[in-house]
C-alpha cells in the first residue's frame, strides 16, 4: 500500500495533513524500512499495520516526501534498535530473559549489519564480498571482531526473524521436545501468589501430560528452561505483586521545585524504638482470680508518635506522643497545634486509616451502628461526641443512633484544605516515611532503652532492663523527657543540617521551611472557636458552683461566661456543656453548648482550685486560698450588685404604678402649685443655765436607773431568786440588782 497522505487523514493515529503542511518526524522515531528490518517484516506489512492502527505511528515530512514513522516505545524490538538497550520488554516478546549484556550484544550486532548495508548502498566499483572484506578489515582495526561470513549470518537473521533472531539461545538447553502447552500450563502453576515450588508444578504437568498429548523433557531441562528464558519480571508479577510493582516498575519522579512551603502536609504515626517506664493501674489476681482491687504495676512501653511535616522541605510541623494507639482526636490535636502555629496549609496529604479519614475531619465514612430494638422511639440523629445534632431529640438509653453523615460538615472543608489520600500500601508514596527512618537513626538510638526496629536488630542490654522501669524512671526517662528531647532534636539538629530535598540543598531545613515559600502565600490563623471543634470532646458535663471539671488534668475550669450556667438548677439543661481539650496543654479548654453545641467560652483554670485547709502565711498555698477567697468574694458582689440593681428598678416601676393609679381615682391630692412658706420660729423660754441643765440631765439618769432596776427584779423572780434572800454585801459593794440595770441601762 502506498503512503498516499489522504490515508493519513483517515488513519486516528495519524494527525496528518497536506503534504506540503507535514511536520517533520519526532525525534527518535523509525522510518518504515528500519522498522521492517528491525522487526523482520516487510516495508509493505509495516506501511498496511501503520494504516490500520496496529502501530503507534505518524505521517510525516520524509526524505522522499510523505512517509510514515513509527513510535518504537511501544516495540521492544523498536525500541533497541533505536539504542535503548536497558529498557523492561513484555512477557511474551522474543527478546525475554535476555540480560542486559545480551541484549548490548544484540544491538552491536544489529548496527554492525545495519552501517554495512548503509555503506554499500553508498555505491562502490568493488564486488559485494570484496567490499565485506575490506569493511570487516576496517571494523576489526577499529576492534570488532567480524568477519564476513558472520557479518553474512547475521544478515540473514535479521532478514528472517528480525533483531530478536540475533539472541543467542544456546547453553546446553534442547527444549525440542518441550511442547509449546505444557511451558504455558507448568509457566502458569508456577506464577501463583501461594509461591509453588517448580517441582510441584512439574509433578502436575506430568499427570495431565499423557491425556493432552504432551512431550516433556527431562526436569532438570524445564529447570533450566524456566530460569534461563522465562522473565524475571513476570515471575516476579505472579509471585510477587508488592514486590513487583516496587523494584520492577519505573518510579514517577515529583518535581518538588513546583511545591511551596506549606502547600503541602503530609501525616502518619510511628511507634517509636525506644522503651518508656509508665506505671499503671492493674486487677489484683490471685492465681486465675481477680480479686476485685487495682495495684499499681511498672511496665514497658514504646510510645507512639503522631506528626505533621511539610513535604517540600521535610520539615516537621506539629508532633505528639501517648502511650495509647493514635485515633481522630489525636490526629486532630496535633493538626490543631500546627495550624495554631503556622497557620493553616494549602493542601493534605493523608493515609488512608480510619483516624485520618474521620467524618468531622476529613469527611471520612462511619460505620452506621443500628439502634437498640427495645428503644423503637429513638429516631434522633447523634454525631461523635454523642452530643444531638437535632435539639428536639434525646440521648438513647441503649445503643446507638445512626449516624447522620450528610449533617457533619468535615473540618478541613470549613477551613478551605483540600485533601488527598496516598495509595494504600504503599509507603514510598509519602515522603514522612524515609523521615522515620532518619528519626530512628539519629534520634532512637540516643537512648540506652533503645530496642530496635527488628528483632535481629535488639540490643542484648535489653534482657537487663526486666523489673528496672521504676529505676529508670526515678533517672528522669519519662514521656514527657522524651517528648522535650524530641523537639529539642527537631529544633536543634535535624533543622539546622542540610534539607534532604535535592532542590533546596543550599538551605538548612528549617530556613528552606520558612523562606522558600510562595509570593501568594498568607499565613490564616483561624478564630480559637473554630480551632477548638479539632480538639478532643469530652462528655456532657454540669457546670458546677466552682466552674468545670476537667478529668483529664484532674482541675477545674472557670469563665464568667458560665455565672448564669452554674447558679441554674440540678435539671436545668442549661447547666449540660461539652468541653474540648488537649492533652499537651492545661491552660485552657473551650466550652460548648451541649444541646446545640454553640460556642460558649474559653475557659481558664480556677484560681482557688485545691487549697490547702491550713495555709500559712507567706505560702503558695496562703495565695492561693486568698486568690480563691477574692474569686468567691467578686462573684457574691457581682451576683449582689445585680440583685440590688434589679430590685430596686422593680420598686420604681412598682410605686410609679401605685402612684398613677391613686392618682387616677382621685385618691391622690393635688400637688401644690406654688411651695408653702416656711414657718417662723420664736424663742419664748430663756436660756437654761448649765447648771439647771445638768440637774436635768441627773434627774433623766435617775428614773432610768429605777427603771433598770425594776426590770431586773422582775428578771430575779422570774428565776427564782429573791433579792432579799440575797447575802450581805459589803458597803459601797453593788448588788446584783446593780449590775443587772448597769447591763440593760448600757
Amino acid at each position: 500500500m502506498s503512503g498516499n497522505p489522504q490515508s493519513a487523514i483517515r488513519n486516528p493515529q495519524s494527525g496528518g495533513s497536506p503534504q506540503g503542511e507535514l511536520p517533520p518526524p519526532p525525534a527518535g522515531w523509525l522510518s518504515v524500512a528500519d522498522a521492517a528490518r528491525a522487526m523482520g517484516k516487510s516495508a509493505s506489512n509495516i506501511r498496511a499495520r501503520c494504516q490500520a492502527g496496529s502501530l503507534p505511528s505518524r505521517m510525516c515530512r520524509g526524505v522522499r516526501g510523505a512517509e510514515w514513522f513509527v513510535d518504537p516505545a511501544a516495540v521492544p524490538a523498536l525500541r533497541l534498535a533505536a539504542g535503548a538497550v536497558d529498557t523492561p520488554v513484555i512477557a511474551t516478546d522474543p527478546l525475554a530473559g535476555l540480560t542486559t549484556a545480551q541484549r548490548e550484544k544484540v544491538y552491536r550486532q544489529y548496527k554492525l549489519v545495519r552501517d554495512f548495508e548503509a555503506d554499500l548502498a553508498a555505491g562502490t566499483a568493488m564486488t559485494a564480498d570484496a567490499f565485506a572484506d575490506l569493511w570487516c578489515q576496517a571494523q576489526r582495526a577499529l576492534g570488532e571482531k567480524v568477519s564476513r561470513s558472520t557479518l553474512y549470518r547475521w544478515r540473514q537473521k535479521i532478514a528472517a526473524g528480525g533483531i530478536a533472531a540475533l539472541a543467542d539461545r544456546r547453553g546446553g538447553c534442547n527444549t525440542s521436545d518441550f511442547s509449546p502447552e505444557a511451558q504455558s500450563f507448568i509457566l502458569g502453576q508456577y506464577l501463583s501468589e501461594n509461591r509453588p515450588s517448580l517441582s510441584l508444578c512439574i509433578e502436575r504437568a506430568e499427570a495431565v501430560a499423557a491425556s493432552r498429548g504432551w512431550s516433556l523433557p527431562t526436569r532438570a531441562t524445564i529447570r533450566r528452561h524456566i530460569k534461563r528464558y522465562a522473565d524475571p519480571k513476570l515471575i516476579t508479577c505472579g509471585r510477587d505483586g508488592r514486590k513487583f510493582r516496587d523494584r520492577c516498575l519505573p518510579d514517577i519522579r515529583r518535581d518538588w521545585d513546583k511545591v511551596k512551603a506549606m502547600d503541602l502536609w503530609v501525616a502518619d504515626h510511628r511507634q517509636l524504638d525506644v522503651m518508656v517506664p509508665v506505671r499503671e493501674l492493674v486487677d489484683e489476681r490471685v492465681g486465675a482470680r481477680k480479686t476485685g482491687r487495682k495495684i499499681e504495676r511498672w511496665s514497658w512501653r514504646r510510645p507512639y508518635l503522631t506528626m505533621f511535616m511539610d513535604m517540600a522541605t521535610w520539615m516537621p510541623v506539629a508532633w505528639d506522643l501517648r502511650f495509647e494507639a493514635p485515633d481522630a482526636n489525636q490526629v486532630m490535636s496535633v493538626f490543631c497545634q500546627g495550624v495554631s502555629l503556622w497557620g493553616k496549609p494549602g493542601h493534605l496529604y493523608l493515609d488512608n486509616g480510619k483516624d485520618f479519614r474521620a467524618k468531622r475531619f476529613a469527611g471520612g465514612r462511619h460505620r452506621a451502628v443500628p439502634v437498640a430494638a427495645k428503644d423503637p422511639q429513638i429516631s434522633g440523629q447523634y454525631d461523635v461526641t454523642g452530643v444531638s445534632s437535632c435539639p428536639g431529640c434525646r440521648p438513647p438509653a441503649t445503643g446507638y443512633c445512626r449516624l447522620d453523615e450528610a449533617a457533619i460538615t468535615p473540618m478541613l472543608e470549613m477551613l478551605g484544605i483540600g485533601v488527598t489520600w496516598a495509595i494504600p500500601y504503599n509507603a514510598k508514596a509519602k515522603t514522612i516515611e524515609p523521615f522515620f527512618r532518619i528519626l530512628s537513626e539519629r534520634f532512637d538510638k540516643t537512648f540506652d532503652t533503645y530496642v530496635g526496629s527488628k528483632s535481629d536488630r535488639r540490643p542484648e542490654r535489653i534482657k537487663a532492663m526486666t523489673g528496672k522501669a521504676a529505676d529508670f524512671f526515678d533517672k528522669g526517662l519519662t514521656l514527657a523527657s522524651v517528648l522535650e528531647s524530641l523537639t529539642r532534636w527537631i529544633q536543634d539538629d535535624y533543622g539546622q543540617r542540610t534539607c534532604p530535598v535535592d532542590c533546596r540543598r543550599h538551605f538548612s531545613t528549617q530556613e528552606a521551611f520558612l523562606k522558600d515559600r510562595s509570593a501568594e502565600f498568607v499565613c490564616q490563623k483561624p478564630p480559637a472557636e473554630d480551632l477548638a471543634l479539632l480538639l478532643m470532646p469530652s462528655k456532657r458535663v454540669v457546670v458546677g458552683k466552682n466552674g468545670i471539671y476537667c478529668r483529664q488534668h484532674d482541675r477545674l475550669y472557670w469563665s464568667d461566661a458560665l455565672l448564669d450556667r452554674a447558679a441554674a438548677s440540678g435539671r436545668d439543661t442549661a447547666r449540660h456543656v461539652v468541653y474540648r481539650y488537649r492533652d499537651d496543654d492545661d491552660s485552657m479548654i473551650y466550652v460548648f453548648d451541649a444541646n446545640s453545641g454553640k460556642y460558649l467560652c474559653a475557659a481558664e483554670p480556677f484560681a482557688g482550685d485545691k487549697v490547702h485547709p491550713l495555709a500559712e502565711a507567706g505560702s503558695d498555698s496562703e495565695v492561693r486560698l486568698s486568690q480563691a477567697m477574692e474569686l468567691k468574694g467578686h462573684v457574691a458582689k457581682a451576683f449582689r450588685r445585680h440583685t440590688r440593681e434589679l430590685r430596686r428598678q422593680s420598686h420604681e416601676i412598682l410605686l410609679d404604678a401605685q402612684r398613677a393609679g391613686a392618682r387616677a381615682g382621685g385618691r391622690l391630692a393635688a400637688e401644690a402649685t406654688q411651695p408653702l412658706p416656711a414657718p417662723v420660729v420664736v424663742r419664748i423660754t430663756p436660756e437654761v443655765s448649765a447648771a439647771a441643765a445638768q440637774a436635768a440631765r441627773d434627774k433623766a439618769d435617775t428614773a432610768d436607773r429605777k427603771s433598770a432596776r425594776s426590770r431586773a427584779r422582775e428578771f430575779l423572780m422570774g428565776t427564782g431568786t429573791d433579792a432579799a434572800d440575797a447575802a450581805p454585801r459589803r458597803r459601797n459593794e453593788p448588788s446584783a440588782m446593780d449590775l443587772l440595770a448597769d447591763r440593760e441601762q448600757q
